[in-house]
């Protein structure tokens, strides 16, 4: 998706990891993808390796990205990287493999992207530590925004930069969790299903950035009051997000298919026509490209590298 093509309304747009409606999640492909588009940034999600090294992938196994049984924080960072990862349609490619934190700032600072970068699970305040430190090494600290649902990870890394830019993520708008952002001038980063307006006003009325998940058509009371967003109508399981606006930097909005209903005059049922059509639209080109991957030939017999063949 080319995201100059939508009408932001002074939304800036996150690739939520990469552009995984074109190439596999969280891969060196996706976020490449994302860095020669209009992406203000790229998210993506970062563990801790049985061996200490911080490598990026979302699950804690790798049985639905790549079909093999292996726990990431139980297995060394080596035999991860080895594994390979079936393209989007489920084809073998030479190329796809879990990225290193480096390859991801690599690319987000190749592209001049902002890096939003999750920390998964709790992890030593040391490795806390030393993913800032990665950041910081390659010069990237600045156009870094660090999120995490462990809310301890978060505190070590406030305790250890204090001027990073930091965002809690949570399933609940509970008050202890509106004390606690208050606390250490965090972000908030809200699953749709438990928000409400007053909710939102009291973290703006803070000084707190708001960013919205899982925001849904079936849920208008949710949305009230919201400044800016992007509904997303991705298959079961997708998740997206969008910026509440007063104050907020961005929204993150997963490039699959995408309502534009609160980004123009369109109501309700304009807006699901829209999602359906580009839809359709969508999952013709897929079939296209399918069938252009079965017909062409196999680049070894010519020498050339997976990666190469993709870029082609």
């Amino acid at each position: 998706m080319n995201t100059t093509a939508i009408d932001k309304k002074g939304c800036r747009l996150v690739a939520h990891r990469g552009v995984s409606g074109l190439e596999k999640e969280n891969t060196c492909a996706a976020f490449v993808a994302a860095g020669v588009k209009s992406y203000f940034g790229i998210e993506t999600d970062v563990h801790v390796t049985a061996d200490g090294k911080y490598i990026v992938v979302h699950d804690d196994d790798l049985r639905r990205v790549a079909g093999v049984d292996l726990q990431v924080e139980k297995t060394d960072f080596d035999t991860l990287i080895r594994v390979p990862l079936p393209d989007t349609d489920g084809t073998p490619r030479s190329d796809l493999r879990l990225p290193s934190l480096n390859d991801y700032i690599s690319i987000c600072r190749k592209y001049e992207k902002t890096a939003v970068l999750e920390l998964k699970n709790r992890m030593p305040r040391g490795h806390v530590a030393g993913i800032a430190a990665v950041v910081k090494d390659m010069g990237w600290l600045d156009r870094t925004i660090f999120i995490s649902f462990s809310g301890e990870n978060l505190v070590d890394l406030r305790e250890l930069y204090p001027e990073a830019e930091i965002e809690f993520l949570t399933c609940e708008a509970s008050e202890e969790n509106f004390r606690f952002m208050e606390k250490y001038r965090f972000g908030a980063d809200l699953c749709g299903s438990c928000v409400t307006p007053g909710y939102v006003a009291r973290l703006h009325a803070a000084g707190l950035k708001v960013i919205l998940r899982h925001a849904r058509i079936r849920r208008p009371a949710a949305r009230r009051g919201a400044e800016s967003q992007l509904l997303d109508h991705r298959p079961p399981g997708g998740r997206g997000k969008a910026d509440w606006g007063g104050g907020g930097l961005y929204n993150h909005q997963h490039p699959r298919i995408t309502c534009l209903k609160c980004h123009s005059s369109r109501g309700t049922l304009s807006g699901l026509r829209f999602g359906l059509v580009t839809y359709l639209f969508v999952r013709s080109l897929r079939r296209i490209r399918a069938l252009r991957v079965r017909r062409a030939p196999d680049a070894s017999n010519f020498g050339v590298s997976g990666f190469e063949k993709t870029q082609a």
